[in-house]
Order: C-alpha cells, then structure tokens, then sequence
C-alpha cells in the first residue's frame, strides 16, 4: 500500500476541504468563495491559539468582514446577502446577535480514514 502526503498552505486547504465535505449545503460557487474567506481567517486566529468563542467573535466584526469584502470584491449589502443565505443553509449560525460558523464546516487539519475490511 502506498501512503500520499504532501505539505499544502492554507489557501490551498480550504477549498479542497469544502470540495470534499460541503455536499449537504449546496452552496453557490459566491457562498463558497465568502465561506473560504471567513475559514481561511477563522483558521489562521486559531493557529494564534484563541478559542471559538472568541474567534467568532473576530471572524465577524467590522474588521474581518471588510477583509473578506474587499478579497471577493463585493459591497457590504453583498457580503450581508451572502451571510442571510450561509445563515438560511446553517453554515453560520445566529444566537440572538452574535454569529459563528458552525463547527462542522470548520476545517480539521488531519483526518484519518480507517476501514475494516472482513
């Protein structure tokens, strides 16, 4: 049996995780390259060593959301469009005002597959 691996950066990581495992929430080819922007941040403040809580937090505030805004080339009405609908898909849950991206869509950085073959 031969194993693959190779090193990948972020920018490549998260794309491939969401082609892999986003199926369920049929997202557009738009939702898709906000929620990559919103992962690559969430994934980079955890690499710094915050909690969810707490990285949610910064994921959505004024900062963050310009940053996305301004690498997907959208107005703040679009990326506010594309929030309700992420939100409509449950990929970014709303507790009375406070968002955060549900932690299913988060990208893990090491997944094992292990199958018993009889």
């Amino acid at each position: 049996m031969k194993i693959l691996s190779r090193s990948i950066t972020i920018d490549e990581y998260v794309p491939a995780y969401l082609d892999l495992w986003m199926g369920p929430f049929s997202l557009t080819e738009k939702e898709k390259k906000v929620l990559i922007e919103l992962l690559t941040i969430y994934l980079k403040l955890e690499s710094d060593g915050l909690l969810p809580i707490y990285i949610n937090k910064l994921l959505f505030s004024t900062e963050s959301r310009k940053i996305v805004r301004e690498n997907i080339k959208i107005s703040e009405a679009g990326l506010n469009n594309y929030f309700t609908q992420l939100k409509e898909k449950g990929v970014i849950l709303e507790d009375g005002k406070e968002l955060s991206v549900n932690s299913f869509v988060v990208p893990v950085k090491e997944i094992t597959f292990k199958f018993n073959i009889v």
